[in-house]
């Protein structure tokens, strides 16, 4: 009498179940990040999966003028100790996009300011290039201040800042 045949793989002796594995659209396995923030997960109104790097170390701004440079926007928290009352210029809009990773139109980074002088000075944030802050942007002393970058447009490179607290 001849052996019915089973259905599925065999392997010593032991059935293997198959199965359909099926992937519809937006798959994306993101590369291994800097441990220096970790990602907010948030879906936009299409129901589509975005994210959105989270703030989890500190870097400390220099006491001058200059423009903040884009190496200390991994952290997400800036600190700073000035002795005279300080603007400090954001990078560009482009350098950002770029930097977090932000793909897609209203993905968003949070960025905490918090100035740690006991004295009068205060930081202003200013937009870089494509960069435009709404809110008032002075981080009064021994404070801190919260600000959402909004990506308004990822073609043309350009970020909206509101100050949320």
């Amino acid at each position: 009498m001849a052996k019915k045949r089973r259905s599925g793989y065999s392997f010593v002796g032991k059935e293997v179940q198959s199965s359909e594995f099926r992937i519809d659209k937006d798959l994306y396995i993101q590369k291994g990040r800097s441990p220096a923030y970790q990602n907010n997960v948030t879906t936009d109104i299409n129901g589509k999966t975005l994210t959105a790097p989270v703030a989890l170390k500190h870097d400390t701004l220099d006491d001058d003028a200059a423009a903040m440079p884009i190496d200390l926007f991994t952290g997400n928290i800036l600190q700073i100790t000035p002795t005279a009352s300080r603007s400090k210029a954001t990078p560009t809009a482009s350098a950002l996009i770029s930097k977090w990773g932000l793909t897609d139109r209203f993905q968003y980074v949070d960025v905490c300011f918090i100035n740690l002088t006991a004295s009068t000075y205060y930081l202003a944030v200013v937009g870089g290039t494509d960069v435009t802050i709404v809110g008032n942007t002075r981080v009064s002393a021994a404070t801190s201040g919260l600000f959402r970058f909004i990506v308004t447009d990822v073609g043309i490179s350009v970020l909206t800042v509101y100050r949320l607290a």
